[in-house]
This record gives C-alpha cells, structure tokens and sequence, in this order.
C-alpha cells in the first residue's frame, strides 16, 4: 500500500491494515481468484491477466509464495510443468474475495 513509515508504524498492530497489505494489488487478488477455482499453471495465469506483463506476474506470484499464500508444485516431467496452488492459509482469502464479489455485484453495476 502508498502508506508513510508513520502511518505504517501506526497500522502495524491493525488486522484490516495488514490484509490491505498483503491483497491490496488487484493482481493479486485475482491471482488469489482464479487459484480458488483449481491449481493453475503460469501459462494459464498469463492468460487471464491480459496487459498484465510477465515479469510483473512473476513477481507477485513469488512474493504470494514467500508470504505463504500460494505454494507450487513442481513435476518432474518434459517439459517442466509447474502447479500454483492456495495455501490453507490462501484459502482462508478467498471468503474476503467472495464478499468482494458480492460487493460488487450488488453495488457496483
């Protein structure tokens, strides 16, 4: 998020204030979107984010897997074939995405 080390320091004990940054990029709560639907692979991602480049989707999908939210799995095949999936803890988002959905639908015509 575009927040001061002031306003940051004062957020840092606020549960809304850290989600926000951690999902706050649309990129990556659609990422969060489309891995609740099934596991995806890279190629796939890149489909569904048209306009969005390669190195900015790298990018967000290791940072999802530094924090935890995302793993992926690795196939020992030819070619390589890679799997991004939710976490137990990626799951848990997918109800704040849901309520954004919702949000959407109902609001934001």
């Amino acid at each position: 998020m575009f927040r001061t080390k002031i306003q940051h320091k004062k957020c840092d004990s606020c549960p809304v204030a850290k989600t926000a940054d951690l999902i706050g990029d649309s990129t990556v709560l659609l990422i969060v979107r489309d891995l609740g639907q099934r596991p995806r692979r890279f190629s796939d991602l890149e489909v569904s984010f048209p306009g969005v480049s390669t190195r900015t989707l790298t990018q967000k999908l290791k940072m999802l897997e530094t924090e935890d939210i995302i793993t992926k799995k690795k196939y020992a095949e030819f070619p390589p074939r890679v799997e991004y999936m939710l976490t137990k803890k990626g799951k848990g988002l997918t109800a704040v995405i849901t309520a954004m959905e919702k949000y959407g639908k109902k609001f934001l015509k």
